[in-house]
């Protein structure tokens, strides 16, 4: 418990009497890494760095971000098209649309791909 209350003070972190009543350490320790290095905040921070800007995306890019590989890019409506200038341009205007990408990835055990499994040879 001293170590704990070192690396507290050490850090200047201010934590609540219930974080450092609770008996399970694992709640201690996450508490204070709670403090120290905020999860949400860090990862955003981490994706802003790494991830390039919006403005060097290419025009192919784009378009491949607004529409899927079923349609043609020049097959969407004229105010669809119009939407991959205000993503080039990327301008925080309040008069040029807002655009956002949700997306949801899952894992997939690489034996369930169908290059993975044994097929049966022609006959």
């Amino acid at each position: 418990m001293i170590k704990i209350d070192k690396i507290v003070n050490s850090l200047n972190l201010k934590l609540p009497p219930r974080d450092t009543r609770q008996g399970d350490p694992r709640t201690h320790l996450s508490a204070i890494f709670t403090q120290w290095l905020p999860l949400a905040k860090s990862t955003l921070d981490m994706v802003i760095s790494k991830h390039p800007s919006p403005l060097q995306l290419s025009s192919e890019r784009v378009e491949n971000l607004l529409c899927n590989n079923a349609m043609a890019f020049d097959s969407f409506p004229k105010e669809t098209q119009q939407l991959k200038q205000d993503f080039m341009a990327c301008c925080a205007d309040p008069s040029v649309p807002t655009v956002a990408f949700v997306s949801k990835l899952f894992s997939i055990e690489k034996s369930s791909f169908p290059q993975q499994q044994n097929r049966l040879l022609g006959v």
